[in-house]
């Protein structure tokens, strides 16, 4: 724990005359911009501003002061452990198997779930890019076609291709029982 009697802040002559130096600038910038008539963003008036107003050397070296503390505290040292316990547990470790019929189930649904995460999230962004390209196309803004990409272009053409593919044999399936019916109508 630190302790303020140790150790003090500022105690040379060397950081008192920065200080000094620091005071100085510090109270000329703020009466160069009092002068200029800029209102600050701390002083009491009706009219707002992004102006800060200028710190005092106190304000700084209060900050200096609480990050000295900060970095004089030491956390607790590690406990001392012995090196043939750590060999020996790393030689248990090696012996174990890795991969048994418990745990591969669980790896293999791991990778399972990894893959699915991954095919997720690029829904995802293809959907929102193709959703930005729409609203662009409604709206008449830009060209849509900078959103799209190449894949979502591959990826969309195969879903179609299968898609009319499966359609194939209902439509075949519809015109069959559809002949059917006229005939025997006739």
């Amino acid at each position: 724990m630190f302790k303020d009697k140790v150790y003090k802040v500022s105690s040379t002559a060397r950081v008192e005359q920065m200080e000094k130096e620091l005071s100085v600038q510090l109270a000329a910038l703020r009466s160069e911009i009092e002068q200029s008539g800029i209102p600050l963003s701390g002083a009491p008036s009706t009219s707002f501003s992004s102006v800060p107003v200028p710190k005092d050397a106190s304000y700084f070296r209060r900050e200096r002061e609480q990050l000295l503390k900060r970095f004089l505290q030491v956390s607790q040292g590690l406990p001392a452990c012995s090196q043939a316990e750590v060999m020996q547990r790393e030689l248990e470790s090696c012996l174990n198997l890795e991969y048994t019929s418990e745990s591969l189930p669980l790896l293999l649904h791991q990778t399972q779930v990894l893959y699915l995460v991954r095919e997720y999230e690029d829904a995802v962004q293809r959907a929102h890019r193709l959703a930005a390209s729409r609203e662009m196309l409604l709206s008449g803004r830009g060209s849509p076609i900078t959103v799209v990409t190449r894949e979502d272009v591959t990826v969309y053409l195969s879903w179609l291709v299968c898609h009319l593919h499966s359609l194939k044999t209902i439509h075949s399936f519809l015109r069959i029982t559809q002949l059917s019916e006229s005939e025997s109508k006739t």
